[in-house]
């Protein structure tokens, strides 16, 4: 008799369980991606089932709380110059045709596969040198800054990873400097040139969610300026995106 009661105290707790783990199920829904939708009853279990079907694109965005964000994003940046004088006395072979640029981000994710972002971009100044034997020295300088806004549409590979594509538009503005010393001159002289371009981005990557708050982010992106200075620059960047 003491054992049929203990079997049946044994069985009324695991059927309270799982009416409790039911009961959460149905109305906690803690974690979600693009795949699957999960629920979490207890810190270390978590429990998944499939992803509900959307008939609507109403019905798609309903529900969803947009995840702001911010970030930062390290570029090296290679120029495509076009065939044409930056400065008076330099062509396109006296400048570097490469960048380093830093870019501070802020965005949201407003739907599982839809996100936008607004960015600041600043490049770092490349030089590059030259020892004239008869003329002197000679220093020639690119930089650039951007701002503009991107955006995302994410397809999930796996459970925390999304391959993402980009597409944007970007003012950029660039400070062209020549700098020359001539032997048995005294001093120095220089040239400067300022020139600006509207340009258009497009991006492929890739997306990893390190946990609720962390991700990071590789990619490729092509930008397109068709400008009579610089036609085009390919962009290859690494971030790291916060989110709130």
């Amino acid at each position: 008799m003491r054992k049929f009661l203990l079997l049946a105290g044994v069985f009324s707790a695991i059927s309270t369980q799982t009416a409790n783990a039911e009961q959460v199920y149905n109305l906690d829904e803690s974690y979600r991606n693009s795949n699957v939708e999960y629920i979490s009853y207890s810190p270390n279990h978590r429990v998944q089932y499939p992803k509900r079907q959307y008939t609507t694109v109403s019905d798609y965005f309903h529900g969803y709380k947009a995840k702001p964000y911010m970030g930062i994003d390290i570029s090296s940046n290679q120029l495509d110059f076009a065939d044409n004088e930056l400065v008076r006395f330099g062509s396109q072979e006296f400048f570097k045709d490469k960048n380093k640029a830093v870019s501070f981000v802020f965005g949201a994710k407003f739907a599982p596969m839809f996100g936008a972002e607004i960015f600041f971009q600043q490049s770092d100044e490349s030089d590059k040198y030259y020892d004239h034997d008869i003329i002197g020295y000679e220093k020639d300088s690119l930089s650039f800054i951007s701002y503009g806004a991107d955006f995302q549409i994410y397809v999930p590979l796996k459970e925390k990873l999304d391959m993402l594509f980009s597409l944007g538009v970007a003012n950029y503005e660039f400070k062209a400097k020549a700098k020359l010393a001539l032997k048995y001159v005294y001093g120095s002289f220089s040239i400067k040139e300022d020139f600006e371009s509207v340009a258009w981005r497009y991006g492929v990557g890739v997306e990893y969610t390190l946990n609720d708050y962390l991700r990071i982010r590789g990619l490729v992106r092509f930008i397109d300026m068709d400008d009579e200075y610089i036609k085009n620059m390919t962009e290859l960047s690494f971030g790291l995106r916060y989110l709130f």
